[in-house]
């Protein structure tokens, strides 16, 4: 497996290391959270601050694995010099299951899943972030929510 570094080597050969349950607030790390299923989990929802986009490569794997009662799951970059860029769906479960796509602006930096108009109201629904350059990261994800879909997507750092 030529590229590989230990920690990736490691993550792909040890099973109970692939799956990170997030129960509160936090600073993802390379070496602790990249390449790996990032279960958020708590009912009142949280933030989840990214590293530093530098270019590289690598991809941290979002999953609603409990849906939130109160407050929103936020995924939000470093700093204000970090910018999201890639489409995120909306299936709407209230409307004969129509689907709806977000595309995240150029000063896009913050996902908020609220539950409901934003996404994340299903367990499973999924955002996946690739550090692709510096100061970018790459979005992608498939979400369900209800009532007037709206972009998740904001400026907010």
């Amino acid at each position: 497996m030529p590229g590989l570094v230990r920690r990736e080597l490691v993550n792909q050969l040890d099973a109970s290391r692939r799956i990170v349950n997030l129960t509160e607030a936090t600073t993802l790390t390379a070496p602790l959270h990249a390449g790996r299923t990032i279960l958020l989990s708590l009912l009142a929802g949280f933030t989840v601050t990214l590293p530093p986009a530098t270019g590289n490569g690598d991809i941290y794997h979002f999953k609603v694995g409990i849906v939130r009662t109160s407050n929103s799951y936020i995924i939000a970059v470093a700093s204000s010099s970090d910018t999201m860029a890639g489409p995120v769906s909306i299936v709407d479960t209230d409307t004969n299951d129509n689907m709806e796509g977000f595309a995240a602006s150029g000063t896009s930096d913050t996902i908020t899943m609220n539950a409901t108009t934003t996404g994340g109201l299903t367990i499973g629904d999924w955002i996946e972030l690739a550090d692709v350059a510096a100061n970018l990261w790459h979005v992608s994800g498939q979400l369900t929510g209800s009532g007037n879909l709206a972009t998740p997507f904001s400026a907010a750092v």
